[in-house]
C-alpha cells in the first residue's frame, strides 16, 4: 500500500470531527488498510466488511476521544481488533505466554498494537508497516521499546490464523460506498456532499518515495547548507495538553534546527520515558506519571539543550466500585472512574481455570455491567484507558 503523508493525515482526524467530507475522505485514505486487517483476522471478506463498517461507527462516534490525531491508525486497528474478538470471540491467544494479553495492551497504545500484532497474531514485519503506516525501522524501533517494558520477548503464539494475501481484502468502489453510507445512516450524520469517488482520487496524501540517487544527492546539498551551523544549539517548543484535563497526557516537541537530530531523550523522577518520531522534527512522549519531566534535545554535533516541565495531569486513580446487586441470573456492579474514564470494553472476569467471562452487557452512561451469576469465585478486572486496574473478587457460597 502506498505511504500516507502523516501531517495531512493527522489534519483529516482533526477536521473529519466537524465535517463528514473530511471524515469521507479519512475513511477512504485508511480502510484499504483496516479492511486487509480486518479479512486476515477474519478470513471471510462478507465478515470482515460488516466488521469494517462497525469500526468506523465506532470511530464516527468516539473520535473526539483520541487524544493525539498522530495515534489514529494504531486506534483504529485497536478498534478492528477489538471488534473481531467481540464477532468471534475465540481469537487464539498463547496459553504458554509469560504475559497476559492485558499486560500487552496496558503498555502505550502504538507500542502495544505492534507487540500484539507481531507476536499474538504473528504478522511479518512489513504487513505491521502496511496496515499502521509506518515505516519499518518505526516497526522495530516500537518492538524494541515495548520487549524493553515488558522485560523480555513475548512468546508468538505459533503458527499464523490465516495467511495475509495482499490480492485479497480488497473493497470495490461500490462496495466502499455502501459501506461509508451505512456509517452516516446510522450514526445519524449529514453524509458526505463530495462522492467518495473524487476523494479516493485525492493523491494529497500520499507521500511521495524518494530514489536512493535524489536521497543521497540531497544528503550532499543539506550537508553543504549546515556547514556554517555546525556549533549552533538545537531549539526546540514544547507543547502539552489543557490545563486541567487527566488522563494520560501527551507532550510534544518540535526541533528547529539544520543539523539531523542525534537524539531526544525525556526523563521523569529517575526514570527514563520512550520517545517517539512522529514526523520529521517533531517528538511525543507520554509520561505515566506525575512530577518533574526533564527533556533534551541533542544534535549529531553533540551540541544538546534541555528544558524541564512538569507533569500534572497523569490519571493514576483506578476505577471504584459504586455498588453491586445480586440478581437471579446474573450479577451487576457500578462503576465509576473520575479521571479519563473506564474502558467498558476491556473488562473481563476469569474463573480458577483461568476461562475469560466477558460482561452480558454494560452501560457507560450509568455505569452498569452485568455479568451471568457465576458457578464458582471469580476474578473481576475493570480497568481505565491507561492501564488503571480495580481488581474485585467474587465470592460465592
Amino acid at each position: 500500500m502506498e505511504r500516507l503523508d502523516q501531517s495531512y493525515l493527522r489534519d483529516l482526524v482533526v477536521r473529519a470531527g466537524s465535517s463528514a467530507n473530511a471524515f469521507a475522505e479519512l475513511y477512504s485514505a485508511t480502510s484499504p488498510r483496516q479492511f486487509a486487517y480486518l479479512s486476515y483476522m477474519l478470513n471471510d471478506e462478507e465478515k470482515a466488511r460488516t466488521a469494517l463498517k462497525d469500526v468506523y461507527i465506532y470511530a464516527l462516534n468516539h473520535l473526539a476521544s483520541l487524544s493525539d490525531p498522530a495515534l489514529f491508525l494504531p486506534w483504529l486497528a485497536r478498534a478492528s481488533f477489538r471488534r473481531c474478538y467481540e464477532q468471534t470471540g475465540d481469537i487464539d491467544y498463547p496459553d504458554h505466554n509469560e504475559f497476559s494479553i492485558f499486560q500487552i495492551l496496558n503498555l502505550p497504545l502504538s507500542e502495544s498494537q505492534v507487540i500484539l500484532m507481531k507476536y499474538v497474531q504473528n504478522l511479518g514485519e512489513d504487513e505491521i508497516s502496511d496496515i499502521l503506516n509506518l515505516s519499518l525501522h518505526m516497526v522495530r524501533k516500537l518492538i524494541r521499546a515495548g520487549i524493553k517494558h515488558l522485560g523480555s520477548t513475548p512468546a508468538s503464539s505459533g503458527a499464523r490464523m490465516f495467511t495475509w494475501n495482499r490480492a485479497r481484502g480488497r473493497l470495490t468502489a461500490v462496495q466502499s460506498a455502501e459501506i461509508l453510507g451505512a456509517v452516516f445512516d446510522e450514526t445519524g450524520v449529514k453524509p458526505n456532499t463530495i462522492p467518495l469517488e473524487a476523494l479516493a482520487s485525492y493523491a494529497v496524501y500520499r507521500k511521495e518515495r524518494f530514489s536512493l540517487q535524489r536521497t543521497v544527492l540531497s544528503l550532499f546539498v543539506l550537508l553543504f547548507l549546515i556547514l556554517p551551523g555546525l556549533f549552533v544549539l538545537p531549539a526546540f517548543d514544547v507543547s502539552g495538553p489543557e490545563a486541567g484535563i487527566r488522563g494520560l497526557p501527551v507532550y510534544t516537541v518540535r526541533v528547529r534546527s539544520l543539523l539531523p537530530v542525534g537524539k531526544v531523550t525525556a526523563r521523569l523522577r529517575t526514570h527514563n520515558l520512550p520517545v517517539y518520531e512522529a514526523d520529521a522534527g517533531v517528538y511525543q512522549i507520554e509520561p505515566t506519571r506525575n512530577g518533574e519531566l526533564s527533556l533534551t534535545v541533542s544534535l549529531v554535533n553533540r551540541q544538546e539543550k534541555s528544558e524541564l516541565r512538569t507533569v500534572k495531569g497523569v490519571d493514576s486513580q483506578s476505577p471504584v466500585l459504586e455498588g453491586s446487586e445480586i440478581r437471579k441470573d446474573s450479577v451487576l456492579l457500578r462503576v465509576s472512574d473520575s479521571g479519563i474514564g473506564v474502558s467498558y470494553y476491556d473488562i473481563y472476569a476469569a474463573d480458577k481455570s483461568g476461562r475469560i467471562h466477558k460482561p452480558l452487557s454494560f452501560n457507560p452512561e450509568t455505569g452498569e455491567v452485568l455479568f451471568e451469576y457465576p458457578d464458582a469465585n471469580w476474578d473481576v478486572y475493570i480497568p481505565d484507558y491507561i492501564g488503571n486496574l480495580l481488581h474485585l473478587a467474587m465470592t460465592f457460597e
